[in-house]
């Protein structure tokens, strides 16, 4: 750990959006979350308010139609990243991201700070990744 990954203009938009997904859905809380120069790791917590005085988190990943679920979350996220960078770029239609996303349901404490430390120490581990161009073989 102690690596810290200081971001390019592309990957402020990244982080900056992310951050945003919080604001604007109230049923979404951010865990931890990592902009890497090829990837991205974020976990995301959503909450379900049923009314009868319990809040619970939940993990909407059924419906990909409803505008909670994860795929929903997720496609916007992805969707106005790519607008920024192109609009950024002053190209329209280009790719940013990879098709789909791994997703995970963390089930537990114990599992939450395992993927949370995987997360966090994501940096440590890019000076080895195949895809660094910086990288020593």
């Amino acid at each position: 750990m102690g690596e810290i990954m200081v971001l390019n203009d592309f990957g402020k938009i990244v982080r900056e959006e992310w951050e945003r997904t919080a604001r604007v859905r109230p049923n979404v809380e951010l865990g931890k979350y990592m902009v890497m120069p090829n990837h991205f790791h974020g976990i995301l917590i959503f909450v379900n308010d049923d009314n009868i005085g319990a809040t619970h988190r939940v993990a909407p990943t059924k419906n990909t139609l409803r505008s909670n679920s994860l795929g929903a979350v997720m496609a916007q996220f992805k969707s106005i990243v790519t607008k920024r960078i192109n609009d950024m770029q002053n190209v329209s239609g280009c790719p940013i991201w990879q098709r789909n996303y791994y997703e995970h349901i963390i089930r537990g404490e114990r599992e939450m700070d395992r993927i949370s430390r995987y997360i966090e120490s994501n940096p440590s581990r890019w000076k080895d990744d195949e895809e660094n161009p910086n990288r020593i073989s």
